[in-house]
């Protein structure tokens, strides 16, 4: 495809994305803003093809610089928040891996401990140990108190990184997700749940307890049902560990909010918008209509205009770990 047709593709795509929030708005609702340059700068499309397209070979360090410099473009008007804390992003459309936990650490051991901690959390969720290690990091590395935005999702393993944080800072928009471990795709639970239906099946119907008895003698060892009950424990004791590290105690104890995201909901996809997340959590944790939402927010829909660009212009996938000078990466997308 010639430059100039990709170029016209991103900007009409670009046209139909969902606008950013803006500063200032004295609601929760979502604000538009046109995406169009700033007026001083060079284009940040021409910036993004010159930077994927120069001597026709790709590199994330030739990205980071035109990313950085766009992202800063778009948080102008959030001094408040900018100086008011250490800032860090996690935004990815995969799954949370232990390599996003050490690319986080990279940067956060560098920053100073002397604001508090917050991090813009946009993660469909993945692995329970980094998550967790992810939390745990962005706790330790502040004197101050840790505070995690959700500008849209942060599900599953995200959810028990947001366990961590004093505070959430949700929106209209923004969700949570049960924190149901997972074994090649399937709940953790659902062998559990699949079994106490075969047993009430065998009540109905008495006779068919042999058909049902030969089968899970077949298919199921006894063991394999203990460890992933074991599995769900310790998603339990890794939420509970890191609401009770908290600075501000949350409004209920750590132990029945820990069980509740991994027990109390049956499907892994389930919304817990910010209403329901305030009352999982209790009273003082998650908390709406703030400046740090709308930064969030803003945030966001400059990250994913950037993914689009990438996907369109070197068919790769775009995420972003670190703080809002360095994070941007890319990878192959699959085929």
């Amino acid at each position: 495809m010639a430059k100039g047709n990709i170029e016209e593709e991103a900007r009409a795509t670009d046209s139909a994305q969902e606008s950013p929030v803006v500063a200032g708005d004295s609601d929760d609702m979502d604000a538009g803003v046109d995406q169009e340059p700033a007026s001083d700068g060079e284009d940040p499309i021409d910036r993004l093809i010159t930077a994927v397209q120069q001597d026709g070979v790709f590199s994330d360090s030739k990205l980071n610089k035109p990313v950085a410099d766009y992202v800063q473009e778009r948080i102008l008007d959030y001094k408040n928040i900018l100086d008011k804390y250490n800032i860090f992003v996690y935004y990815d459309e995969n799954r949370l891996t232990s390599s996003d936990a050490d690319n986080l650490y990279k940067c956060v051991r560098e920053s100073s401990g002397d604001k508090p901690l917050l991090l813009v959390l946009h993660s469909i969720g993945g692995s329970i140990e980094p998550a967790y290690f992810m939390s745990k990091i962005c706790r330790e590395h502040t004197d101050k108190e840790f505070h995690v935005a959700v500008p849209r999702r942060a599900k599953s393993a995200a959810t028990l990184l947001a366990c961590g944080a004093d505070k959430i800072h949700m929106g209209s928009m923004s969700e949570l997700g049960p924190i149901d471990p997972q074994i090649k795709g399937l709940p953790v639970l659902a062998l559990k749940s699949a079994l106490k239906d075969i047993a009430d099946m065998t009540v109905e119907a008495p006779g068919a307890s042999n058909l049902f008895a030969t089968y899970l003698s077949k298919v199921l060892k006894l063991e394999q049902l203990g460890y992933y009950e074991r599995v769900a424990e310790s998603a339990c004791q890794y939420a509970e560990r890191l609401l009770k590290a908290r600075k501000s105690k949350p409004g209920r104890a750590p132990d029945e909010i820990s069980r509740d995201l991994v027990y109390q909901y049956k499907d892994h996809g389930f919304v817990i918008d910010a209403k329901e997340a305030g009352e999982v959590f209790g009273d003082g944790t998650v908390v709406t209509g703030t400046e740090e939402y709308q930064f969030s927010d803003a945030l966001y829909t400059t990250l994913r205009y950037v993914a689009m660009c990438v996907d369109l212009l070197a068919k790769r996938r775009f995420y972003y770990v670190g703080d809002l000078s360095s994070g941007a990466n890319t990878m192959q997308k699959r085929s």
